[in-house]
This record gives structure tokens, C-alpha cells and sequence, in this order.
């Protein structure tokens, strides 16, 4: 063990005793040091001298990434991560964090030393991934891992029944109690019943972080929905903040961001900092010398529509709000202001993402996987509806057979990093050309965040458009993958994430084995034509036509869809 404690050092004689015989539910606060403390505890030798092998699954890689690195200092184990693009882990490595995604692909058999594992480590379960959930689920199936979960809000008793259902191992809680602090809270809202709002946001947030910068001596984090709110933020508050203060430091903090940037964040500083975050702040990474928290009470979470998921702002539920205020008050007295009304009716939980999504994606994993998805014991049951969907567009992509099993056709799309819908597209393409281009597109849609801001100048309108003639969205981000950066003709560009697309669609000709081609003639309006029919022939509901009493609506027989401003 490290010479400095935390409140998860409490619960050390108890969780060694159990270990070696029990599954283990381990109830704490966020910070309370289980995503550092609990793998190594599980490294350590046994009465044998063997030191297991150890897998933590983190539901994010800036997660990953930091968590390895923090390890790794504190112990002469080899660590390593598998995130995305980037890999550390081999054989010999005693502990791996890794995501959902990836320990899922290891599990369908991509990396044969999954099954070295000894113990099975799924943090921040709370959040109720569907990939999470799957994933516990599968383990559970195949009963060959000592399992240890870890949850800051939901309750472990619940956790410790739905594993104890199997007759060779039970399951047990512990549950430790960090030291909390005063945390004052003040909501904004005119009304008490007003819910967090998008309207006005900045305004609102650059009033509360006044009063926070004035009440507070630490450093600010601010909880936004997501990277479009944060810049807009940041570049709100900077130039009255450097009146101000002008060692004030703005950071952002999101998936997005690179490597020196959360190190940034995560590392203690000697000025006072404002950290704009997303709901990735909640969990997972501890930040040094918060004492004040602005909540939006947003987030963009998943749901269904039109039987498709898709992403949309949404307010967050009073767990989590809880879960954004106790980061006030980890080492002192703080101060967390509510940007709602303190009546305002907030759901109590967030719902599991498996009672939100459609299930197409977990589906495929689980047949990949050996296993049927409706039959498989999950702690919430899967919505009949859903199954039925799920089922039915598997097997019209010929990824199920009649028997629900994977075919050979399923199993090129699962190790794809991208949703079912695309990795089908990609894979059904009629030549090399439309191939290109659907793969590019493919990665464009699924990188998060803008590629890029339509220009207000006239002058640069007519530029975007002799340089992109069609006006066709998917071909401005294909060309956004494939030309140089200088010769785009847009002002506002997301440099950082066109090259993750790049990598991504790298990635994927890499994993289908694609040949190099010469880049196709994007002007040939013949080329475009065939892709769009090759699109519509292998989906057709992706396919809308203009209706005629309706100018800005298109319906395709199934569903309709409004054009946006």
C-alpha cells in the first residue's frame, strides 16, 4: 500500500480477506481513491507468490490514459492501457486499463490473452453503459473471472444479488465512507420549479462564476453539456476575467481533448483555474483544488427516435447532481451553485442506456461473443420491443442468421469501431471508388463534435461553394479527410478532430484489408450518383424524398424528418 491515505485504505483487511473466494460490489464517493487502490490490491502476490493478472474497464479514455499513468508511479508492475488508436498492453502486462469497447472485442476472441486475466475489474458500473452492461452480463455467462465492480451512487446490495444468482461464487458489498465537507449550495433559477435550460447559458454561468471566484478560494469547475457550450463559455468569460485576474487560467475538459490538456487539468497548479467540463468530470478523474462547482444541470445523453439512438441534450438526474456537487467538497468547505430551481422535477436516476438505445450494437457484440443477447441474465430486463428491432435490422444485413447466431458477414462488422449501421454500409459497397468515399463518411460521422462552422461572409459562402459545387454535406467532410488543411476554404475548422477522423478511417481500411486507391474525382457527378444509389439500395430508409405539400419535410414511407435551420 502508498504511504498517503484515502478513504478507500479503510476498507484494505476486509476486501483482502474476501477477495480470493467472493465476487466484490465496492460502494464509494468518487475521489475516494478504488480506481487506483483496488487493481493494485488485486495485483498483489497471493499465498502461492503468483501476482494476478489484472483488467480495469474504464468507461473513458482520457479515464484510461490517466488512471495507467498514476498507477504505473505508484508500483514496479508493468501497466498499460488499450484505448482507440493506442495499445501498452501485451502478455506481460500485470494490469491493463482498458475501455468497454475494447475489453468487449478481446472477449469475442481479437486478443487471445483476454482469458489470461485473472480478475475482472468494471468501475464506475453507476453509469450504466450498454457495453458495461453487457460486458458484466457476458462474464457472468462464462463464469471464469473473479469479478469486482465499483459504484459511487448505485446501491451495492443490488449489484451483490444479481451476481450471487450463480451457485459457486457469492458475491459480497463493502462499502467505504469517505470524509466529506460542507459543501453550501444556492440555486439561480427565478423559479423554484425551473429546470436547467440551454436558453441564456452563458450569461447565467458568467454571473454564478462571479459569486463563486468571490465566495471560493480554490479553483472553479463548471459542468456544461458538452465542447460547443465549454468554447462558447471560455471565450464568454475571458476577456472580464482577465480584468479580473489575470492568472486566471480557462481549461477545457472533454473527451477531445489531448494529452498535455488534461494533463493540465489533473496536475496542481500555483494559479487559480476555471475548468469547463462535461459530465466526464463526474467520475473517474479526480481534479486537485476544486472547491467550487457550477452545474448547468445538462448533459447530452442518448435515447431513441425513429428507432434510431440518437444524442440530445438532456437534464441530468439528481444522482448525478449530487455527484457534480461533491466534487466541491472532497478536501474543504465548498460552494456548488444550481444554474435550476431547487424544485425543479429531476428523475432520480439516469436510465440505463439498454432502456434507452435501440439494441442493434449490443446484439452483434453478444452473438460475436457465443451468446444470445434475449437470453442473457442482465440486472434490468431488455425491452421486448427493442429485441424485436435489433433482431430484425441483423438479420435484414445479413449479420444474424434465422437462428440468431453471428455470420461470417456479422463477425467483419463487430471489430469495425463504428456503429453497426456504417460497418454495413462500408461493407455492402458495390466498387473500390464508393467504397473510399463510404469509409471517409463513415469515420466523419462517427468522430465526435463539428468539423467545421458554415462561413456568415458572402465572399467565403461563394468560395465553400466552387469548392465544394454539390452543396452535399457528406462530400465537404469527405473532403475535409482528403485534402490538405491549407487548401480548405473554411474559416472555422476542428483540425483535431478531422485528423481523428483520419486515423479512424485509416484504421478501418487497415481492419478490412483495403487496397490503396487513387483518390477518386470528387467533381464527377456520376460518381456521387452511384454512391447514393449503392446507399439506398443497401438501406433504404436511409433514403428521404421532398413531400409535396411541405416544402422543409421529406418522408420516406416509415418516417419523416424536418429540414433544420
Amino acid at each position: 500500500m502508498t504511504s498517503s491515505s484515502l478513504p478507500i485504505d479503510t476498507l484494505y483487511a476486509e476486501f483482502k480477506a474476501a477477495y480470493p473466494s467472493h465476487h466484490l460490489v465496492i460502494e464509494s464517493d468518487t475521489g475516494s481513491g478504488k480506481s487506483t487502490r483496488l487493481p493494485l490490491w488485486c495485483a498483489e502476490a497471493d499465498a502461492q507468490g503468483k501476482c494476478p493478472r489484472v483488467l480495469v474497464v474504464e468507461p473513458r479514455r482520457v479515464a484510461c490514459l490517466a488512471l495507467a499513468e498514476y498507477v504505473q508511479g505508484l508500483t514496479d508492475l508493468k501497466v498499460g492501457y488499450a484505448i482507440r488508436f493506442d495499445c501498452t498492453v501485451s502478455l506481460d502486462t500485470q494490469i491493463a486499463f482498458v475501455t468497454p469497447g475494447i475489453a468487449l472485442r478481446w472477449l469475442s476472441g481479437d486478443m487471445a490473452g483476454f482469458g489470461e486475466f485473472d480478475t475482472l475489474m468494471i468501475d464506475e458500473f453507476h453509469e450504466r453503459r450498454w457495453d458495461t452492461d453487457l460486458l458484466l452480463a457476458l462474464l457472468k455467462h462464462s463464469d471464469r473471472h473473479r469479478l469486482l465492480l465499483t459504484s459511487a451512487t448505485l446501491p451495492g446490495k443490488v449489484l451483490c444479488n444479481y451476481l450471487t444468482d450463480n451457485q459457486n461464487i457469492n458475491a459480497i458489498c463493502l462499502k467505504a465512507q469517505g470524509k466529506r465537507f460542507h459543501v453550501e449550495l444556492r440555486y439561480l433559477a427565478g423559479e423554484s420549479h425551473h429546470l436547467p435550460d440551454i436558453r441564456g447559458l452563458e450569461d447565467r454561468l458568467f454571473a454564478a462564476l462571479m459569486q463563486a471566484l468571490q465566495d471560493t478560494q480554490g479553483d472553479i469547475l463548471a459542468f456544461l453539456p458538452g465542447k460547443r457550450e465549454i468554447m462558447a463559455a471560455i471565450e464568454k468569460c475571458r476577456g472580464p476575467l482577465r480584468k479580473l485576474d489575470e492568472q486566471i487560467s480557462l481549461l477545457a475538459l472533454h473527451g477531445g481533448i489531448g494529452a498535455e490538456e488534461q494533463a493540465q487539468v489533473l496536475r496542481v497548479s500555483s494559479n487559480r483555474r476555471v475548468i469547463f467540463a462535461t459530465n466526464i468530470a463526474e467520475t473517474s478523474l479526480t481534479i486537485p483544488g476544486i472547491t467550487g462547482v457550477i452545474d448547468s444541470g445538462l448533459e447530452r445523453r442518448t435515447h431513441q427516435r425513429n428507432g434510431r439512438s440518437v444524442l440530445s441534450l438532456s437534464h441530468i438526474s439528481k444522482a448525478s447532481s449530487e455527484q457534480r456537487m461533491g466534487r466541491a467538497g472532497r478536501t474543504q468547505p465548498g460552494l456548488c451553485i444550481r444554474l435550476w430551481g431547487r424544485g425543479a422535477p429531476l428523475l432520480a436516476s439516469t436510465p440505463p442506456e439498454l432502456q434507452r438505445e435501440e439494441l442493434v450494437e449490443p446484439m452483434l457484440a453478444a452473438a460475436c461473443a457465443g451468446a444470445e443477447l434475449a437470453k442473457l441474465d442482465f440486472i434490468d430486463p431488455l425491452p421486448a420491443k427493442s429485441l424485436e428491432k435489433a433482431s430484425t435490422k441483423l438479420m435484414l444485413i445479413g449479420a444474424l442468421d434465422l437462428q440468431g447466431r453471428v455470420t461470417s458477414h456479422g463477425q467483419r462488422l463487430f471489430p469495425l469501431p463504428i456503429d453497426t449501421q456504417f460497418a454495413h454500409l462500408i461493407s455492402v459497397m458495390p466498387n473500390g471508388d464508393c467504397l473510399d468515399l463510404m469509409i471517409d463518411l463513415a469515420a466523419a460521422l462517427t468522430t465526435p463534435g463539428p468539423f467545421y462552422r458554415l462561413p456568415k461572409d458572402e465572399a467565403e459562402r461563394v468560395n465553400l461553394l466552387q469548392w465544394e459545387p454539390f452543396g452535399c454535406d457528406a462530400y465537404t467532410l469527405v473532403k475535409l479527410l482528403r485534402c490538405d488543411d491549407d487548401e480548405i476554404p473554411l474559416v472555422e475548422i476542428n483540425l483535431r478532430a478531422i485528423e481523428e477522423a483520419r486515423r479512424l478511417a485509416q484504421q478501418i481500411r487497415a481492419a478490412l484489408e483495403c487496397p490503396l486507391l487513387p483518390k477518386a474525382d470528387l467533381s464527377d457527378p456520376l460518381l456521387r450518383r452511384n454512391w447514393a444509389i449503392a446507399v439506398m439500395h443497401a438501406l433504404p430508409e436511409l433514403a428521404f424524398i421532398c413531400r409535396l405539400k411541405r416544402d422543409n419535410a421529406l418522408g420516406n414511407g416509415m418516417s419523416e424528418v424536418l429540414i433544420g435551420r
